[in-house]
């Protein structure tokens, strides 16, 4: 049972580090762009400007407007982050 309190601080973690790293880099979090392939990104995602949900997530992540890049083991991220810079939008 004591797992819990320390996995929460862990999934705490990633969104205040992700906050805390881009705070001290000067970049507004409206300006970030995050991928997440699970339902513990979600606080992660819900922080960044630009959510991407990997395609093999849980449908409960993928929620309406949010962009979906192809699945992770696929080599999504690269797959995404190439398509939207050949598209100007990066």
């Amino acid at each position: 049972m004591h797992a819990l309190p320390n996995l929460l601080k862990l999934l705490a973690a990633r969104t205040s580090g992700l906050i805390n790293l881009a705070e001290i880099l000067g970049i507004p979090p409206a300006e970030i762009i995050a991928f997440g392939d699970n339902e513990n990104d979600e606080p992660m995602l819900a922080r960044c400007g630009f959510p991407v949900v990997m395609e093999n997530a849980p449908p409960a992540l993928k929620s309406p407007g949010r962009p979906v890049a192809p699945r992770h083991d696929l080599g999504g991220v690269g797959l995404y982050l190439a398509a939207r810079m050949e598209a100007g939008e990066l």
